[in-house]
């Protein structure tokens, strides 16, 4: 079980092999048989930190480094930057293990002298940090008196301080047999100790099966990762986060609750709890049983377990399904957090719209998206306490995302806050009015579909069988998207931020005739064909996309800017020409494995008519070989990158070493 911490706030064989060396890139990789599961330490509710420096990692290590300010074990370089790529310095350790250790439930030392000579230059709080972490044998210096705080921490440093954290805090510590690393063995046996240790924890992997590289610097994001994961194996959990119950309704016969940990469904069994609170009151387990309901958030240390009640009256309708009965609704603060809600066989239920009791055909011809629910009461009712769904009738308002998804007369609302609001549709129920405007103006539901595009901004409403459009048009909105992820035209995908968007010329144009030609295409800034946008257009070009909107007489344009796919040399096979490239591109860094002196199907780079493979190094002619050669010293430096691109009908891959 989970300990609560009440103090401030982890081709074939050689395309594989190459995968496998690419991951180390990331020093903090974990194997399948050693992962560790950090959801619950830094669940997907920990809020944002601010730093606007770390947009380019992926999710995992954006949410480590937020976990760690929620922690308060780091504040960041400053208010708005977390300087992911610098070197982690002994004396900032110091101060990220202590911060950490309360974190685990010890108490650190007074921090008196420990003799070291050389901190003397540090403010208070480092130089008191370095002699708790001493006191706490975390460290023992580098010498009697020397802690020499401006070193870099290595990985092998890195490991013993994680380790002998982890056996202050109580965990019990693998057994250190050897995990294959064959070049730790210069180092003592502690410290082989303490990698094998960090690599049967889950905390860090090497930089392949046989090398952990225990010399290399950590740096900060790096760092990020191994001190949330250290949270992890002590099961160390955040404050005032808890965990959100989710359908379905707790299992009060077996003693089992279902929660969200970090957006995977979960179970925990409250059986045999000796302590348990209501909203922060003492409480017996029959009353805490009689609170739990879905959207409540709990939080359970060993055997003690604390309930915390979550009104939803401010949960926005998020989707609703009258033919099914049911519909979703969002807290203000977060996820959806109730799925398919059935407002008629919840048990005894009422119906209520704007505090006055309904029927349920009336409380049906009221709700849409946009609405307000508060349901009260348990969550199977019964007739002396019914579960009761109070609306509030609200008015969906923002842009629009998308226009007829999954059929005509659908659209999406993107709102100020930032929610999607499911599918909206003017397809109206038998009986329900339809009352439509376009720039103030009614309008009929025809010249109202010409009109709505993405980029739009709408209000939508429901109530009383009376459903209401207000649409402001505006010329559509550009798409811009990096890094082309595939393409046949006239249909081609590109990637917007995380998601895959796939665009067609008659995109978004409500009646449009399918396989229409384009309005305009530009290639580098000139109006050129769609046949030569075809023999330009190879990954990692930027491009932005247009809908046509009839009223505004605005055409479809799609624009193409050239640009090289690039990344990391991390790893090559001159035996099958196997390159390996990590690149940061739209959604973060990404790993790729390429063959380069062939046409290569992961990227979809595919040459001319006559077109040939060509090589450069740092922009000059080279020969294969040379190629190879700046890619091979890039790699075992450590240094420089590769970039594709295509360049006329030819394809040209460059090395660069620094």
């Amino acid at each position: 079980m989970p300990k609560q911490v009440l103090t401030r706030r982890r081709s074939l064989v050689a395309k594989l092999t190459v995968l496998a060396v690419i991951a180390s890139l990331l020093a903090v990789a974990v194997p399948a048989s050693a992962a560790i599961d950090t959801s619950a330490s830094c669940p997907s509710t920990i809020p944002s930190s601010g730093f606007t420096d770390i947009g380019g990692y992926d999710a995992t290590t954006q949410l480590a480094i937020n976990c760690l300010v929620h922690y308060g074990i780091t504040q960041g370089t400053s208010a708005t930057t977390f300087s992911p790529t610098l070197s982690v310095s002994r004396w900032q350790m110091a101060l990220f293990l202590t911060r950490q250790a309360v974190d685990h439930g010890l108490t650190l030392g007074d921090g008196s002298s420990q003799g070291f000579t050389d901190i003397g230059g540090f403010d208070a709080a480092t130089q008191l940090a370095i002699n708790q972490l001493a006191q706490l044998d975390i460290t023992q210096g580098t010498s009697a008196t020397t802690f020499e705080p401006n070193l870099v921490v290595s990985r092998w440093q890195m490991a013993l301080f994680l380790t002998r954290l982890a056996d202050a805090a109580g965990v019990t510590l693998p057994s250190g047999a050897p995990q294959g690393f064959l070049d730790i063995a210069t180092l003592s046996v502690e410290a082989q100790l303490a990698i094998n240790q960090a690599h049967q924890l889950g905390i860090a992997d090497g930089f392949s099966a046989t090398v952990y590289s225990p010399f290399t610097d950590t740096l900060r994001w790096q760092m990020a990762l191994f001190l949330t994961r250290t949270l992890a194996v002590d099961g160390v959990l955040p404050t005032g986060l808890g965990f959100t119950i989710i359908p379905p309704a707790p299992d009060l016969v077996n003693d089992v609750i279902t929660y969200d940990n970090n957006g995977v469904s979960a179970t925990v069994d409250y059986t045999g709890g000796t302590s348990f609170t209501v909203d922060g009151v003492a409480s017996s387990i029959g009353v805490f049983e009689a609170n739990l309901s879905v959207g409540d958030k709990i939080a359970f240390t060993g055997t003690s377990f604390a309930l915390t009640n979550v009104t939803v009256s401010s949960g926005l309708v998020n989707d609703v399904k009258i033919a099914g009965n049911t519909f979703d609704i969002v807290l203000s603060t977060g996820p959806t957090v109730n799925n398919d809600i059935n407002y008629t066989t919840a048990g005894v239920v009422q119906w209520t719209v704007g505090g006055t009791q309904v029927t349920e055909i009336t409380f049906e011809s009221h709700l849409s998206n946009g609405d307000t629910i508060a349901i009260t009461g348990p969550a199977t009712g019964t007739v002396a306490n019914p579960r009761v769904f109070g609306l509030t009738n609200g008015t969906a308002t923002g842009t629009i995302t998308a226009v007829d998804l999954p059929a005509a007369n659908d659209f999406s609302i993107k709102t100020a806050a930032g929610a999607t609001l499911g599918v909206n549709n003017l397809a109206v129920p038998a009986g329900d009015a339809l009352v439509l405007t376009v720039d103030g103006s009614a309008v009929t539901q025809a010249n109202f579909d010409l009109a709505t595009t993405n980029g739009d901004t709408i209000s939508y409403s429901r109530a009383a069988g009376i459903v209401t459009a207000a649409l402001t048009d505006a010329a559509p909105a550009a798409v811009t998207a990096e890094a082309v992820d595939d393409y046949v035209l006239p249909n081609f995908n590109v990637v917007v931020g995380t998601a895959v968007v796939q665009l067609q010329t008659n995109d978004d144009v409500p009646g449009a005739t399918a396989g229409a030609a384009w309005g305009e295409i530009v290639v580098n800034g000139i109006s050129d064909t769609e046949a030569n946008f075809i023999a330009a257009l190879s990954p990692g070009d930027v491009i932005t996309y247009r809908v046509a909107d009839a009223a505004t007489s605005t055409t479809s344009r799609l624009t193409l800017v050239d640009a090289a796919y690039s990344g990391t040399a991390s790893a090559y096979d001159t035996v099958t020409d196997t390159l390996a490239v990590f690149s940061s591109g739209a959604s973060g860094p990404q790993l790729e494995v390429v063959q380069f002196a062939v046409v290569d199907a992961d990227l979809k780079l595919t040459l001319g008519t006559g077109g040939v493979l060509r090589y450069t190094v740092g922009g000059a002619t080279a020969t294969q070989a040379q190629f190879e050669a700046a890619v091979n010293f890039g790699f075992a430096n450590a240094v420089g990158t590769v970039s594709v691109s295509k360049v006329g009908v030819d394809i040209v891959w460059n090395a660069t070493t620094s």
